[in-house]
């Protein structure tokens, strides 16, 4: 039974399926136009909102991009800390060490604090957008 092999297609085969790749991949990256408003060069963060509720989105997405950041530091430090120094050349013999109480409560009660903290304004911006202006006309 013959093997496959690549060095039997012709160099223009090959290149031409590696052009086609390319191509369809940039197919891929290429996005549509937005039908809402343009974003300006260079900007940063939300488009500029248009009303109140749209200003108390933007602002929740303010906080929760700093909760997240500091959040994001805080593991990689510990990821860096546990790294340099439990590595195996630092430390041939590991610690048997297999429960610490204080150490499961913290990483149990802090998560739950961050995620209540995140819920209050959350479901302040939740409950606001359920209230509806009241109208002279419903359609």
């Amino acid at each position: 039974m013959a093997t496959f092999s690549f060095a039997r297609f012709p160099v223009l085969f090959r290149r031409a399926g590696t052009l086609a790749g390319c191509l369809a991949a940039m197919l891929c990256m290429t996005g549509t136009a937005a039908l809402a408003a343009e974003p300006l060069p260079w900007q940063m963060g939300l488009q500029p909102p248009a009303g109140s509720i749209a200003e108390m989105a933007d602002d929740l997405h303010n906080l929760l991009l700093v909760v997240i950041t500091l959040i994001s530091l805080f593991v990689l430090g510990l990821l860096v800390y546990v790294g340099v120094r439990f590595r195996a050349s630092a430390n041939p013999v590991p610690s048997t060490t297999s429960h610490h109480t204080v150490i499961e409560i913290l990483w149990t009660v802090i998560p739950v604090i961050i995620l209540v903290g995140i819920a209050i304004p959350s479901f302040r911006l939740l409950y606001y957008l359920d209230k509806t202006a009241d109208t002279d006309m419903v359609i």
